[in-house]
């Protein structure tokens, strides 16, 4: 029986620490916040509380809110809906416990998930004690054990100071954007400062002016020295005579041409030769935001994938915590690593002393870098028995921890200068003289340029010439790594919100990734003008820092939390009271484009785009004989005229802009959208700020005009024809509201069966029900409730067979396969994305795809071949592939 209960964030830790710690304790997981504040205060109100109705303004904030502003914060907070279970299940095992340790993540929010899992477990008489770990090793665990201590009640403020300045804000800044802009939108106090600094970056290129210029470069021969063949290029840098010296950059392919005459099989002395080593040192191990930049830049993986990735690396027990910004490591570990790179590469590579690295300001938390919790556990051993792309971000950890162990590299930096009469040329290479910690961490990409072995004074030959049209580049545009690094630079966040600062400013539909590139929409650049001219301070870089280091402050004791939120609170609902008088609602930019009533259209922007509307709000009858305003769908002529050649992207991007029309009012760079097959609209890139635009009349190819229609699958009439929206290209029926996906091959998606409700099966999560629907994944079961509440597992053969009746008659093979495997174990119903096809299993999998408990019986497989099911044993359902992991 155990004596103790352990209570984890993650559900797939509590195995492999239940096997460090042994019988004695129970280890249990609570699935991360246990509860929250709730939506709004719903609390029963009695006689001697004033109904609803007759509360106050506080009082209606406070009861919206959750959060009394006015009564030192008090807070109301709910258990979340789909974790009462979980909290039944916890409170059951901490009944007869004398001891209860809490051993959630070690940063504030893991913090602060110990104390609600403490209030929430409050009826208990067990004593609760804190322990933390970096890593899940059976060294780390021990002494984790051996050391607990009591709950930081200063870093759980810290937490709850953070929440509640975001719940102030997104609740009492949003309804005034829905009042001056538009419904639906949403402000933050981190994540609208995050906007504005893209929808600036859009307004630096907007307003940049590209002008061309072109570059000469010169291939030679004929060295007059034996033995040195094939050809090295070197540019042309100036233009000189007798009295100056001007840098080359003629602007026109004429202007280029002259030089190109001039210098054609003519002869150059080298001048100049210089040679100077070059020390290479490691960077230091990852931290949360280099680890996102370094998987961005070498992998092409996104902020969110990273990170989901590398939780699963330390679940498993391979690298340490993976939310930090210190590049501290312990002395454990450098004897760790100075023993293994000793070992395999040689002393050569190992420094006199360990090298220690120092994070840049004010680190929130004082644990270590990211690094693999073994050494000796390399990526090629676990090759085949952790997925493929956990692989991919485990090699990139190892390899910088223990490159930043090792000695410095050493190159050899070489540069000639050549010179004719009126012209100077010059190249540079690199040659490495030792590998260093490159050895273990080459560079992503191989730049060396070894040139030939020349003499000051010697004489060569210019064999071929070389021009090429460029044009001045404009600020780039952020990336998901160079964004991360942006917010780290300015001290916007901390590691564990870029994750979600990044995901909610896009489902906001503030930006799009495009190429991997963040583009601000039309509406995140009105949303941002909007607060940057109202909200000052909020809006401030300098102030959302400024906040994030006064939490720091909160966590260790030096700040009152209650002193901080109340000065903020005070100055925002001033600021707040202001703007809603001040605040300039968005309007419309007349055009001249006749509305079907005759009056002018005007360009406006919405959740969903920009469109025209008509100027005076005319209503038309549609086909279902209700009102509504008269619109019209704008189509971006980028995507319908855009054809990228084959230079890089950013010479691309300084070629459209070049030839984009500039705003007759402000010089700015105009959006361009086609309105019909005839009209095309150009507007100023800050509309509707300027009420720049520009008509072209033509013969403009609509996407629908050049795609084929295909029949609609759910009206007999009704054509499918190719449509471009807010998130890319979609197909949508002319007569109902029917549409399908693209898929990335440019076909059009196949259709998807229409929902089944199922009533007797109840979800666990919530009081409603399933219902089987046909997604990327296949058919699968989802809560009634959705999106309220997002429960879903995989379906049951016998679950289809109830409803056959109601399935598409493609999913007839699937509800007459056999319900049971020989044990008399159910078949679930799986879906094969790569083959994309289905198949049976009957080992039960949660939502998660881990075992839900061990079983000694073995898993059956069944495939389909087209006529008949193929039953055969599959692997133990004991087995996983952790197991493997602890073994390697």
């Amino acid at each position: 029986m155990p004596k103790y209960l352990v209570i984890v964030e993650s559900y797939s830790k509590a195995p492999i620490i239940q096997r460090y710690l042994g019988k004695d304790y129970k280890v249990m997981s609570s699935g991360g916040h246990i509860r929250d504040l709730a939506k709004k205060d719903g609390r029963k109100q009695t006689k001697a509380k004033q109904k609803p109705a007759q509360l106050t303004e506080k009082q209606k904030l406070a009861h919206k809110l959750s959060v009394d502003p006015y009564n030192n914060w008090k807070a109301h907070y709910a258990i979340i809906a789909d974790k009462k279970k979980q909290l039944n299940e916890l409170k059951k095992h901490a009944a007869d416990k004398s001891i209860i340790f809490l051993a959630t993540d070690l940063d504030r929010e893991g913090e602060a998930i110990a104390w609600h899992l403490k209030e929430s477990l409050g009826s208990v008489s067990a004593q609760f004690k804190r322990v933390v770990f970096s890593e899940i090793t059976p060294l780390a665990i021990r002494k984790a054990f051996e050391h607990p201590r009591d709950l930081n009640m200063d870093r759980v403020r810290a937490q709850q100071t953070r929440r509640y300045l975001d719940r102030v804000v997104g609740f009492m800044l949003s309804p005034l954007l829905w009042q001056k802009v538009a419904r639906g939108l949403s402000a933050g106090r981190v994540q609208s400062v995050a906007v504005r600094l893209i929808v600036e970056r859009e307004h630096e290129i907007k307003s940049f002016v590209p002008e061309e210029y072109w570059q000469l470069s010169a291939t030679f021969k004929d060295y007059h020295i034996p033995d040195q063949p094939g050809y090295f290029k070197a540019k042309v840098t100036h233009i000189h005579n007798d009295t100056q010296k001007t840098a080359y950059r003629p602007t026109t392919e004429a202007e280029s041409q002259t030089h190109v005459q001039a210098l054609l099989g003519q002869h150059c002395t080298l001048t100049s030769v210089e040679h100077k080593n070059k020390t290479l040192r490691p960077s230091p191990p990852f931290t949360t935001s280099t680890l996102q930049q370094a998987a961005s830049i070498r992998l092409g993986f996104g902020v969110k994938r990273t990170m989901v990735i590398a939780q699963k690396l330390y679940e498993a027990g391979l690298i340490t915590y993976m939310r930090t910004d210190s590049t501290h490591v312990s002395e454990h570990a450098q004897q760790q690593a100075s023993e293994f790179i000793s070992t395999h590469y040689g002393k050569d590579y190992l420094p006199s002393t360990p090298p220690t690295y120092t994070s840049k300001g004010k680190t929130q938390e004082a644990h270590e870098a990211i690094r693999p919790s073994k050494v000796s556990k390399n990526p090629d051993g676990l090759k085949g028995v952790i997925p493929e792309e956990q692989s991919k971000i485990y090699n990139l950890i190892w390899r910088r921890f223990v490159a930043s162990q090792m000695t410095n590299a050493c190159q050899t930096m070489t540069t000639f200068v050549l010179n004719h009469t009126h012209y100077s040329l010059k190249i540079s290479g690199k040659k490495l003289i030792f590998d260093g910690y490159q050895k273990v961490l080459p560079p992503s990409s191989q730049d060396d340029l070894s040139l030939p072995d020349l003499n000051q004074g010697d004489i060569l030959k210019i064999h071929e010439l070389f021009p090429s049209q460029h044009f001045t580049k404009p600020p780039p545009r952020y990336s998901e790594a160079r964004f991360v690094a942006e917010l780290e630079k300015r001290g916007i966040g901390r590691p564990s919100t870029y994750v979600p600062i990044i995901s909610t400013i896009q489902d906001r539909g503030y930006v799009s990734l495009k190429n991997r590139k963040f583009h601000a929409l039309k509406m995140g650049e009105l949303v941002s003008e909007k607060l940057t001219a109202n909200f000052t301070k909020i809006m401030n870089y300098n102030f959302t820092a400024k906040m994030e280091e006064d939490l720091d402050e909160i966590a260790s004791g030096e700040l009152s939390w209650q002193k901080t939120l109340d000065k903020f609170f005070s100055d925002f609902t001033q600021t707040l009271e202001n703007a809603t008088q001040n605040m300039r609602p968005a309007v419309a930019t007349p055009i001249d484009y006749p509305c079907e009533c005759g009056e002018k259209m005007a360009i406006k922007t919405g959740r969903t785009g920009v469109f025209l509307i008509c100027s005076v709000n005319c209503t038309l009858k549609s086909e279902d004989k209700k009102s509504r305003k008269y619109t019209k769908s704008l189509q971006p002529a980028e995507e319908i005229l855009a054809h990228k050649s084959s230079i890089n992207e950013e010479e691309w991007a300084a070629q459209q802009l070049a030839h984009q029309k500039r705003c007759p009012l402000c010089d700015t760079a105009m959006v361009s959208y086609v309105i019909d097959a005839k009209n095309m609209v150009h507007v100023c890139g800050k509309n509707p700020t300027c009420p720049g635009y520009v008509m072209e009349t033509g013969s403009f190819k609509m996407p629908s005009s050049e795609a084929p229609t295909y029949p609609c699958d759910r009206c007999e009439p009704g054509r499918l024809e190719l449509k471009i929206g807010r998130f890319g290209k979609y197909y949508a029926c002319n007569r109902c509201p029917n549409t399908r996906k693209v898929l990335k091959n440019g076909e059009m998606a196949p259709p998807k069966a229409d929902p089944i409700p199922m009533p007797e099966l109840s979800c666990e999560k919530s009081k409603g029900y399933f219902v089987l629907r046909d997604g990327a994944a296949g058919l699968f079961l989802a809560s009634s409730e959705f999106p309220r509440s997002r429960e879903t597992k995989k379906p049951k053969v016998k679950d289809l067979k109830r409803h056959r009746h109601q399935l598409e008659s493609k999913f007839y093979f699937l509800a007459d396969a056999p319900p049971e495997d020989p044990n008399g174990q159910d078949f679930e119903i799986r879906f094969a994305r790569k083959t994309k096809s289905y198949f049976l299993s009957s080992e039960s999998l949660s939502s998660s795809g881990r075992s839900k408990q061990k079983t000694q019986k073995p898993s059956w497989v069944a495939t389909y071949n087209g006529s008949s099911w193929k039953l055969k044993q599959d692997r133990p359902a004991s087995k996983t592939s952790r197991s493997k992991i602890q073994k390697t």
